[in-house]
């Protein structure tokens, strides 16, 4: 036990010695190591002030060449912009007085042109003067030529309606006459009947009728022939549109022109207000005749302002109400 105590306490004697002899080579070595790396820090030292010296040497020759470059290329630059700048004197001098030459030239042309145009402008006013002279001139002939026309075409369908009208005339009198000598037979057939029926009844035979039914024949026949001439008097006589007194044969009249346009506005307040009218109505009401009536209500139907049912003539909008 005591052998071990003491092997063991040599031992550590030996690793503490062993430790020591350690650090001091490490010890050793780290001075070695300081040593070196001071040299071969003084060492680059020495070879960076070296270097810095040189560069600012060689910094210092190129800026000194440099400069005398740029001063040389300033001095040239100079030259060549001062004789830039002569150049460009010489050439605006001489654009300037082109310009002004050609300025000259065109305000000469200009005048010239605006001469030349007004002379052109006078011979035209006065061609068109004299053409729209002529025009007008022509236009008055043809004007009076149309008017002449027209008064021609008017005498000649006043002449025709003159002769339509005696033709008229002469064949009511022959239907006068005709009916004069059908009532003169009436008369015999109704006095023979009478004379049949009085000798049935009465076993009588007369000679002649009755005074009253002589006098009521008579009366009769007088006031058939004084009517009817009386009347084709008035149709030869009245003015046109006058009408005709009663108990008198209304003339022919020609109808009253209206304008379509106005009458369409008419017929269309009149359906309007009434909530549907016939055609009669609307004659009646308006004062025209069925031609016009028709015209205007057929086109007012393709307008679709007004529609037709059984014969009476409605607004939509009322329809569907």
């Amino acid at each position: 036990m005591a052998a071990l105590k003491d092997q063991w306490h040599a031992l550590g004697q030996q690793r503490q010695s062993d430790l020591v002899e350690r650090q001091q080579a490490v010890q050793a070595l780290l001075s070695s190591f300081r040593q070196e790396r001071c040299a071969i820090a003084q060492q680059v030292r020495t070879d960076l002030h070296q270097f810095r010296s040189a560069l600012h040497a060689e910094t210092a020759n190129q800026l000194s060449v440099i400069a005398a470059e740029r001063s040389l290329m300033s001095q040239q630059l100079f030259q060549e912009l001062g004789e830039f700048r002569q150049s460009l004197s010489r050439s605006v001098s001489e654009l300037r007085g082109q310009l002004q030459h050609q300025v000259e030239a065109m305000r000469v042309q200009m005048q010239d042109l605006l001469q030349d145009h007004g002379c052109d402008r006078t011979v035209m006013r006065q061609q068109l003067m004299h053409d729209l002279t002529t025009y007008v001139r022509d236009l008055q002939a043809d004007v009076q030529t149309y008017l002449v026309q027209l008064e021609q075409e008017r005498s000649d369908r006043a002449q025709h309606v003159a002769t339509l009208l005696q033709h008229s005339r002469t064949q009511r009198l022959a239907d006068v006459d005709a009916l004069m000598q059908e009532f003169a037979d009436f008369r015999q057939t109704l006095r023979q009947f009478h004379q049949t029926l009085q000798q049935s009844v009465w076993g009588l035979v007369e000679e002649e009728m009755p005074a009253a039914l002589d006098q009521l024949a008579a009366q009769l026949s007088g006031e058939l022939q004084m009517s009817i001439p009386k009347a084709l008097a008035v149709v030869a006589s009245k003015p046109e549109g006058e009408s005709a007194p009663e108990g008198e044969f209304a003339p022919l009249s020609k109808p009253m022109q209206r304008d379509t346009h106005k009458l369409e506005e008419d017929i269309f307040t009149l359906v309007h207000n009434k909530q549907g009218a016939r055609l009669t109505e609307i004659e009646s009401n308006l004062g025209i005749n069925r031609f016009q009536a028709v015209d205007a209500l057929r086109s007012l139907i393709k307008k679709g302002m007004i529609i037709q049912r059984d014969r009476t003539y409605l607004i939509p909008e009322e329809l569907s109400l």
